[in-house]
């Protein structure tokens, strides 16, 4: 699938794809139990700091966080778990 948005609009739509990978990466598990958190290396923080630049980088191409995870080498409930741990780390530091 190619994004045929341009200007505005392809901005808007990469900001809510971002919004989109966040949300996915906060909700906890089906069965209602938050995941527990994971040990993280530097190579896996540097992998994560890459797959958000890949996202903002890549909105045209669809990339879904199977093809992120598969990108960097990471799996995917690691690349959210992490992702969404240091979204945290960042949220409590701004706030």
């Amino acid at each position: 699938m190619n994004c045929t948005y341009t200007g505005e609009l392809l901005d808007f739509y990469r900001e809510l794809k971002a919004y989109e990978l966040i949300c996915l990466a906060l909700t906890p598990p089906h069965n209602g139990h938050i995941t527990p958190s994971v040990r993280l290396t530097r190579r896996n923080i540097v992998l994560i700091h890459e797959s958000k630049h890949m996202l903002d980088n890549a909105f045209e191409s669809h990339i879904s966080i199977a093809a992120i995870a598969r990108q960097t080498g990471m799996n995917e409930f690691k690349l959210k778990a992490g992702f969404k741990h240091i979204l945290v780390s960042v949220c409590l530091i701004i706030s």
